[in-house]
């Protein structure tokens, strides 16, 4: 009973840690921000307090220094968010070049594929002005073959 008591504990402040870090980056708060990262004592409890977070820098922040701080202190570009959408496909779906670059340079997966079977490269090819985006997942290995869950290729 007592591990589930703390268990419980924990598990609140995690869910406080992360809101507090979403409230922050809303904020550009970045001194409050690298405060309260700081204050998680681990990877584990630091992936679970951000699930989003990752995504919502890519797509929703101008500012690079949240994402490229999240990814520093270990958070995986190839997670997804609790709808099994990747930071990646937000960043594409947004436009946004900056956090698309820095989600490939620290290891995000140009391929990796949504609930759907959707890549990063088929959204570029969905919107029009994505051309720069196209090319920067295609040079950095997107299959321009590959079909997504119904079987359709995106053409650009």
């Amino acid at each position: 009973m007592l591990d589930w008591i703390k268990n419980w504990i924990q598990d609140r402040k995690t869910l406080q840690r992360g809101r507090e870090l979403f409230s922050k980056i809303q904020n550009g708060d970045k001194q409050g921000f690298r405060k309260i990262l700081d204050l998680i004592p681990n990877k584990g409890e630091l992936k679970e307090c951000t699930k989003g977070l990752l995504g919502f820098c890519a797509s929703e922040i101008q500012d690079p220094f949240y994402l490229e701080t999240l990814l520093n202190a270990g958070l995986d570009p190839n997670l997804p968010d609790r709808n099994g959408i990747f930071p990646i496909h937000k960043a594409v779906e947004n436009g946004k070049i900056k956090p698309v670059q820095i989600l490939l340079e620290h290891g995000a997966d140009p391929n990796v594929a949504d609930p759907k079977g959707v890549t990063p490269l088929h959204i570029s090819y969905s919107y029009d002005g994505l051309a720069e985006i196209s090319e920067l997942l295609i040079s950095s290995g997107a299959d321009t073959e590959k079909r997504d869950n119904l079987g359709k290729r995106y053409l650009m």
